[in-house]
């Protein structure tokens, strides 16, 4: 591999060097020794191969030049001895030969020599050959480096990463690869991507992403794959993938992030059942309930805007209130509008003709919907009020319990606002809300100003500096991603929370700083564990209550509401 270098780094590189000069010519070797001194840092001699062959030991240098003939041991013989013992560093050499020694050519090549010199020796190929070993050691250096530096990336790197070469074999993988996928260093690295575990991520669709990437630098974001993995069984991942360009290696390597999903996924799934039972909840109440943007749309509507306006649900997704409502009824309800969209809460009793032409008193709310002091919109909730006419104090009284209610719920979203922070890309906070103020000084003691620098706010957390930091750099390299982390101070307060970043560009797409949206899920964390506690136990109780039921002589058999047998024990 030729990495780029430039001859003023080769030329200091050089004078860093130590280089052993063995040669059993008194003359040539002190006067090749003058000339030497000034190109390299350090200088070993040596008069025969013996002799050579402790310096190397004893000096351990990183560039050998060598006569061939010589007394006691010959260069060959010494630089056999010196591959044995350093089989894997295959330090340059330099083969310095009379013309009519050049049958031992093979014999150096099979040595790895790297350069064969003609006696006499001209000092100008002499350079040129010490400047490419100097160069070959310096390539290998920032190699090196460059390998290093991207282990230690990967390696603090908080979900399950893994770099991949060009031909898609893995290089180097987190510990939280191993952790998660129950695999070993030993069984990944170097192998296939598509290698791995039974093979579950050989996949037509995946390969396919991979070859888009390689020939087209098309990244892929959130990539799903669900199967049956060794060790962890059924699970859900999202990949995400990128092409990055290793300058200090002058190739491409991919790094590739793993998110497990699969209890996102079961959550998904509670949440979509959540959704249909309030769906069917709300078609059940004989009132209209809907939700309107603050462009006037409706987002939300429950099946009692069939009987009133003589639309369905699905009709009603979308359509404009001036759509639904006609000219007059529209008219007279944009102050209502207008005032809900800055904010104001309604209550009020009007006349309205339902889709069959009756005309009905309906007691209506307009709720605005508060999030972070801005309007997003509003519900709209309409009651046929004409049988309650006559019982006017009844209606009063409600009306007070829907104000006040109406209020607090006005209050309890004015002060649901999340924890908003951004910062630039100086890792300085340049706005935040009263509640991320509030929250880090509740967990770390410190009154932060606008302004103020993340690194010297968190200089006595180095663990959560680390973290935000991380965090931080990725929305200001341009990822839009959601993560789950524990912060605070162990003497005051700490919780987990679940954080989701994204960067913030300019017009021109260029990005300015990242924003994070944060919200404290500690009660969560714990419910969580207390549900798997409780499970647990269940399973537990309902194991010890079998075992009691069969060791039992009684006749007991498990009866479900339908009559039908659920259990009975082997004796009965």
């Amino acid at each position: 591999m030729n990495i780029a270098t430039s001859d003023a780094e080769v030329q200091a590189h050089l004078k860093s060097l130590t280089l052993l000069y063995v040669e059993d010519e008194m003359d040539a070797r002190t006067q090749f020794s003058l000339f030497l001194e000034r190109i390299v840092g350090t200088l070993i001699t040596a008069k025969d191969g013996e002799e050579g062959f402790k310096a190397y030991r004893e000096h351990n240098p990183d560039i050998v030049i060598t006569d061939v003939k010589m007394p006691i041991m010959s260069g060959l013989d010494m630089l056999k001895e010196i591959r044995r013992i350093d089989e894997d560093k295959l330090v340059p050499t330099i083969i310095l030969t009379a013309f009519e020694e050049v049958e031992y050519l093979e014999s150096s090549i099979d040595l790895h020599a790297y350069s064969y010199l003609t006696k006499p020796i001209d000092a100008q190929k002499l350079l040129k050959s010490l400047t490419e070993c100097a160069c070959r050691l310096l390539d290998a250096k920032k190699l090196r480096q460059a390998h290093e530096f991207i282990e230690t990336i990967v390696e603090n790197v908080r979900p399950p990463l893994i770099v991949l070469d060009s031909e898609l074999k893995i290089l180097f993988a987190n510990d939280n690869f191993y952790d998660t996928l129950k695999l070993m260093s030993e069984e990944t690295v170097g192998n296939s991507i598509y290698d791995l575990g039974e093979r579950q991520w050989n996949i037509p669709e995946l390969r396919q992403l991979f070859e888009n990437l390689l020939s087209q630098n098309v990244s892929f974001i959130d990539y799903e794959i669900e199967s049956y993995f060794p060790n962890i069984g059924h699970k859900v991942f999202l990949f995400s993938a990128r092409q990055v360009i290793w300058q200090s290696a002058s190739t491409n390597i991919i790094l590739l992030s793993i998110e497990d999903i699969t209890k996102r996924k079961l959550y998904e799934v509670e949440l979509i059942e959540k959704a249909r039972f309030m769906q069917h909840l709300a078609d059940n109440i004989p009132d209209t309930i809907g939700y309107w943007t603050k462009d006037l749309r409706c987002s939300f509507s429950n099946a009692a805007y069939k009987e009133w306006f003589g639309k369905t649900r699905e009709e009603m997704q979308g359509i404009h209130a001036h759509e639904l409502l006609g000219d007059e009824v529209f008219n007279k309800s944009k102050p209502y509008h207008n005032a809900v969209l800055q904010g104001e809460t309604l209550h009020l009793e009007r006349e309205l003709t339902k889709s069959d032409g009756s005309k009905v008193n309906a007691w209506m709310h307009y709720i605005p919907d508060v999030f972070n002091n801005q309007v997003q919109g509003f519900f709209v909730l309409i009651s046929d009020v004409s049988e309650l006419k006559q019982a006017q104090f009844k209606l009063e009284q409600a009306n007070l319990e829907l104000c006040s209610t109406s209020e607090q719920l006005a209050s309890v979203l004015e002060s649901a606002t999340d924890v908003i922070a951004m910062m630039d890309n100086e890792y300085r906070y340049t706005l935040f809300n009263k509640t991320f103020h509030d929250e880090f000084l509740r967990i770390f003691g410190k009154d932060l100003n606008k302004g103020a620098s993340m690194v010297e706010a968190l200089e006595q957390y180095p663990e959560d500096l680390a973290n935000g930091m991380a965090f931080w750099s990725r929305a200001l390299s341009g990822e839009d991603f959601t993560v789950i982390q524990q912060f605070g101070s162990e003497e005051l307060e700490r919780h987990w929370y679940e954080l989701h970043f994204s960067p913030i560009r300019d017009s021109i797409g260029k990005i300015t700083g990242a924003v994070h949206v944060v919200r404290n899920i500690t009660e969560r964390k714990q419910v969580e564990e207390e549900r798997d506690e409780a499970v647990e136990k269940l399973k537990k109780s309902e194991e010890l209550f079998r075992n009691l039921v069969e060791s039992s002589n009684d006749c007991i058999w498990e009866v479900n509401k339908h009559s039908q047998f659920v259990y009975a024990p082997l004796h009965s």
